[in-house]
């Protein structure tokens, strides 16, 4: 898929196509950093790293930089044992994602929703 991203798109098709791969790894580790436990942080990291080290041996073995290893691109290539492991790794870290303070406003609006005694007012 990657060669075909190249004929189609070019320089700057390719380049989009690796940034968003790099906007995944960047977020995946972001998660990382925020979970409160080793379990999620270890998870986050090994979720992200095989998703980014798949993307990356896939664009290499089809530039000619490694030998040809029947490793899939990620959310790309044809085929549902591939697609479908792919969407499980983002749902596991959407769900440590979850588990963090990385997103204060829900947390507050939540506990508000819940307690309907006490009134929080969340600043705009």
């Amino acid at each position: 898929m990657f060669s075909i991203v190249g004929e189609e798109y070019g320089l700057i098709g390719t380049l989009f196509f690796m940034f968003l791969f790099l906007l995944i790894m960047s977020r995946g580790l972001k998660i990382a950093r925020a979970s409160r436990n080793p379990y999620g942080r270890y998870m986050a990291v090994a979720v992200t790293s095989t998703i980014t080290l798949y993307a990356l041996v896939n664009a290499s073995v089809t530039l000619g930089m490694l030998p040809t290893t029947g490793q899939p691109m990620p959310f790309v290539s044809y085929g549902g044992s591939a697609l479908l492991f792919s969407a499980f790794a983002v749902g596991v870290l959407l769900n440590v994602s979850a588990c963090t303070d990385m997103h204060p406003r829900a947390r507050i609006r939540n506990e508000a929703e819940q307690s309907p005694d006490v009134t929080i007012v969340v600043p705009s």
